[in-house]
This record gives structure tokens, sequence and C-alpha cells, in this order.
């Protein structure tokens, strides 16, 4: 074969190869695409109310009703601001809303975090409990008031050194008999409210009120250990009659003394006791 048949023949071979030649399959067409994922989102509300929020640019040019399982809220998705209006729980609570176009077509998912508003207080007053339990187990404030009492015998040369540590030590406060059952309903209560943080218990279990009645039965024994050390001693002092724990949550002040309005008075935020309690402010 002359030289330039063989160019001619190798021209021929490159043309059929880059037209697709020798009955190959036609490669030009193209696989579809797999459909975007919906965008989806986590928000936080409270109950019984109606929030908005302003939510990622993914949701911008989103619009359609809002709503959840077991209709526990409703709303709208007007080019990704976001209006629900949420019902009532009793404990915290998880969602899946789903928001659906004019269509009937799911467009974007949100997962909703509910708020137990309503069982705040409650909460609160048991988590100030607790940060005071060693004091309130210990009676502290009536304790307090019993050494107030047996020191200023001594002081007074009412007592010797060896009767004020003796009087000092009946004080014992485990040893009083509902000290357990304070213990228990401590314990109970913290049980409760774990449960109820873990979706698994409703606020109606939630129940400080047992807890402070049973460190009011608790101080019954105490107050009536100071009653008779301060008339057996001829004490001065004047000795509350009335004791149940007064729980602020505001201000986390537990206390038997401060906030009894027969004993004094709050002016400007402070407490003041009345004249013939005074002496009580040396002991908290």
């Amino acid at each position: 074969m002359s030289h330039q048949n063989k160019l001619a023949a190798v021209c021929v071979a490159v043309t059929l190869t880059a037209c697709g030649g020798g009955g190959g399959k036609d490669s030009s067409s193209e696989t579809a695409k797999p459909a975007a994922p919906i965008p989806t989102s986590v928000i936080t509300v409270s109950e019984s109310t109606t929030e908005t929020r302003d939510l990622p640019d993914a949701f911008a040019s989103l619009n359609g009703e809002v709503s959840s399982e077991g209709d526990l809220l409703s709303g709208s998705l007007v080019n990704g601001n976001l209006s629900v209006t949420v019902g009532e729980v009793d404990r915290p609570t998880e969602t899946t809303a789903k928001v659906v176009n004019g269509d009937g077509k799911a467009i974007a998912t949100l997962k909703v975090l509910v708020e137990n508003t309503s069982a705040a207080p409650v909460i609160q007053t048991l988590e100030v409990l607790e940060s005071q339990r060693a004091n309130l187990l210990a009676l502290s404030d009536l304790k307090a008031l019993h050494k107030l009492i047996v020191d200023s015998a001594y002081l007074g040369s009412e007592i010797s050194a060896a009767e004020q540590d003796s009087l000092l030590a009946q004080f014992n406060t485990d040893q009083l008999n509902r000290f357990p059952q304070a213990e228990m309903a401590f314990d109970e209560a913290l049980t409760v409210l774990r449960e109820y943080n873990d979706g698994t218990l409703g606020d109606d279990q939630l129940n400080p009120a047992q807890v402070i009645a049973e460190l009011n039965f608790l101080a019954q024994e105490g107050h009536a250990l100071v009653v008779s050390t301060a008339q057996n001693l001829s004490s001065p002092l004047a000795i509350p009659q009335n004791y149940d724990l007064q729980v602020n949550i505001d201000s986390s002040v537990v206390s038997r003394f401060i906030g009894q309005q027969d004993l004094g008075s709050m002016s400007g935020g402070q407490w003041s006791y009345d004249p013939t309690y005074q002496h009580l402010s040396l002991i908290q």
C-alpha cells in the first residue's frame, strides 16, 4: 500500500471513532437527577402562645400551611416567615410539623420543641428547695435560734460551759421522728422532676407542697425543743409561733422567719424584723 493510501485509511478510522462508528450505544442521553430534599429546621416555642420565626434562607421562597401531629400547633409559612399557634402541654414535648403548599405537597419539615411554661414556678420551687436541702433538713433557722438562746444563757452566767454544750447537742435534727419522711419527700420529688424532664410524667405529678409539708412536720419537733429550752432558761427572747417554711423563688430565699408577716415586713426590697423579733436578724 502506498504512503498516500495508508494516510487515507487512518483518517477514515479516526472519523468513524469520533462519530461513534461501529454501532455503539448513544451516550448523549442524560440520567434523571434525584429530587432535592425538602428543607428542615428546629424551633423552640412556648405552650399556649402564638409565635413567629424567621426561618433559614432555604425557606425564603416557600409558602404553605403548617400542621403537626395531634394538632398541637398550626400556622402558616409566608416567604420564610413562620407564624404558629401552639396548644397546651403538660410536659416538655417534641413534635414534627409539616409545611404543605396549595397543591397538598409537603415542601418543608419542622422539628418543634414545646416548652411547658405553666410548670415553671413549680419547677423553680423544687430547684430552690433542693439547693437548700442540707440547711432545710438540719432546720438551720430553728437550730440557730436554739443556739442563740443557749449562748445568751451562758453569757449571762445562767449555765456553765458544760451545760451549754449539753443543751446544744440536744438539737440533733436527724434524730427527730420526721427526719426520714422529710428525706424521702425530697428524694421522691426529685425523681419525679427527672422523669418530668425526660417527658415521661406530666406536670401534675410535680409536688413541692409535699416536701414543704414534711419539712414543716419536722420543724414542729425542732420548734418544740426551742420553746422548751427558752422556758427552762427563762430566756427573754421572743420565740416565733409561726414557723411554716417561706419559699421565695425570685430571690431564692428559703426561711422560716423571713417573709412571715407577723415577724416583720418588706421595704424597698429588704426584709426588716419588728423590734420584738430583732434578734432573729442575728441568725440569718
